[in-house]
């Protein structure tokens, strides 16, 4: 779950604050079956402004549970309310825009993706807004998956420095950022200096997570792969074999992830780790 939700309640009548209320502690625990319920229970509270904010959040929530055609019809729907609503160049029209850009990425479709990332990011630029790192992460996502890596990289970067400088270096947003730009800088052939940051992300993963959480057992994974990289299989095995004893407990053995990590392992299927 990754977008701001702040900017719905403010306005909403009380009955509709309560439900998505409702709905967005649903989405933070991962029941994404009940938080579509609750968001489109939601629906019939809302109207204008509020109606198309709630559109886009159930979007989000489609996205998360991988229907994306479901979710990019959704997100459609909310930019045209929006509209019609608060004019185009609404400030939360630019929040329907990333989530409709994110859909679209998730779509393998980042074309298309890129200038609704890119005018969610001018916007946030403009008005010096709390999600500019945010924003720039998902422009370097994009410009990333089109192989233009050198600016891909100057954003994450960037990223890096604002999150570093407004949250600390112990917040869990690091762990994101120090990750992205990690990961690419292993995938054109950096994997040395990817891996202090690789390894950085894992401690603050560690100190918000713990050690087997599934986004840590990932971010094992990444350290890994960059270890093989530079020929240190014996310090990369135990770090997969975490990672998928992890993953295999959280998902189960035919889950694309798990699979993922028993491949690195040499297995043609899933086995747990000794």
């Amino acid at each position: 779950m990754t977008e701001r939700r702040g900017w719905l309640m403010k306005g909403a009548a009380p009955g509709l604050s309560a439900a998505l209320a409702g709905a967005e502690a649903h989405w933070r625990a991962g029941r994404l079956a009940e938080a579509e319920a609750a968001y489109r229970e939601a629906l019939a509270l809302a109207d204008g402004a509020d109606r198309a904010a709630t559109l886009a959040l159930l979007g989000g929530v489609l996205r998360d549970a991988l229907r994306l055609d479901a979710a990019e019809g959704v997100l459609r729907e909310a930019l045209d309310v929006g509209a019609a609503a608060l004019g185009p160049h609404h400030p939360d029209r630019f929040e329907h825009m990333a989530i409709l850009g994110s859909v679209l990425r998730a779509a393998n479709r980042p074309a298309e993706a890129e200038p609704l990332l890119r005018a969610a990011l001018a916007a946030e630029r403009a008005t010096e807004g709390p999600d500019l790192a945010f924003r720039l992460n998902a422009v370097g996502g994009v410009l990333e998956d089109l192989e233009r890596t050198d600016e891909a990289e100057a954003l994450y970067r960037e990223a890096l420095a604002l999150t570093r400088d407004a949250l600390g270096p112990g917040h869990p947003d690091m762990a994101t950022r120090l990750n992205n730009l990690g990961m690419l800088l292993a995938s054109t052939g950096r994997s040395a200096e990817a891996e202090p940051m690789l390894r950085a992300a894992l401690d603050v993963s560690a100190a918000h997570e713990g050690a087997v959480h599934p986004r840590h057992a990932a971010l094992l994974g990444n350290l890994a792969q960059a270890l093989l990289a530079q020929g240190r299989s014996e310090e990369a095995e135990p770090l997969l074999r975490t990672a998928h004893a992890a993953l295999l407990d959280r998902y189960g053995p035919f889950d694309a992830r798990t699979r993922a990590a028993a491949s690195f392992l040499g297995a043609d299927a899933p086995l747990r780790p000794h």
